[in-house]
């Protein structure tokens, strides 16, 4: 059964192109067929991050229309193990029919209050879809671009406060060189390891495995 993952959030810059990339180039490396649909009018991943000569032959990126994401989703199901779809950073048709096709809805945040109000309306967003319809979507916030050492005491209290409002948080991704050089190399966290060309690579590329094996825990969860 292909797993269908969103990088949702109405907010541009809080790193879902990065997260897709790196999620994809785990799942990759464990042998899956994985395919980043590229809904977002930039092209980020087409256009500035595919290249088929260093990236895995299992990954591959196709571009889409907002409008078109479900019929893309219906067209490529059967074909991957894995679908990964990066929408525009805005409140936007394309935002809605990325959540509604997906199985695992991911919200990347910067931690800061501002980012949290963002992430707290896509959030609400899954939640009131949830109770109109017969399939469960899961959304889980992932906190970005965390600083590994210390953190203010905003970010902290950001936090805190997606604790008190009832947000589910699935994990942390932290500021790391590797994330910005999946882009500037063309290539994944694996191959970045392999190569010795990033020295956080490794750190990276376990911090997303984490993350991967948490969304697992959370299907088996429903499952049972």
């Amino acid at each position: 059964m292909t797993f269908i993952i969103a990088c949702a959030s109405s907010k541009g810059g809080c790193g879902k192109s990065t997260l897709a990339v790196a999620i994809g180039g785990v799942y990759a490396s464990n042998g899956s067929s994985v395919l980043l649909i590229d809904a977002d009018t930039r092209r980020r991943l087409e256009d500035e991050w595919y290249n088929p000569k260093t990236v895995s032959s299992n990954i591959s990126v196709i571009s889409t229309r907002s409008e078109d994401i479900a019929k893309a989703v219906e067209a490529q199901r059967d074909k991957y193990d894995v679908i990964i779809i990066d929408v525009e950073g805005s409140a936007n048709w394309g935002l809605a029919e990325a959540i509604k096709a997906a199985d695992f809805c991911l919200v990347p945040s910067n931690v800061s209050f501002q980012d949290l109000r963002d992430a707290q309306r896509v959030y609400d967003h899954v939640e009131s879809l949830n109770s109109e319809s017969k399939r469960y979507r899961h959304c889980w916030i992932v906190w970005n671009r965390v600083p590994p050492a210390i953190r203010s005491k905003e970010m902290t209290a950001t936090m805190e406060e997606a604790v008190a409002n009832g947000l589910r948080v699935i994990g942390t991704v932290h500021e790391r060189d590797a994330y910005k050089a999946m882009f500037s190399y063309q290539s994944t966290l694996d191959k970045l390891r392999a190569g010795n060309a990033v020295p956080s690579a490794a750190k990276a590329e376990s911090e997303i495995a984490r993350l991967i094996t948490a969304m697992h825990d959370e299907l088996q969860k429903k499952a049972a």
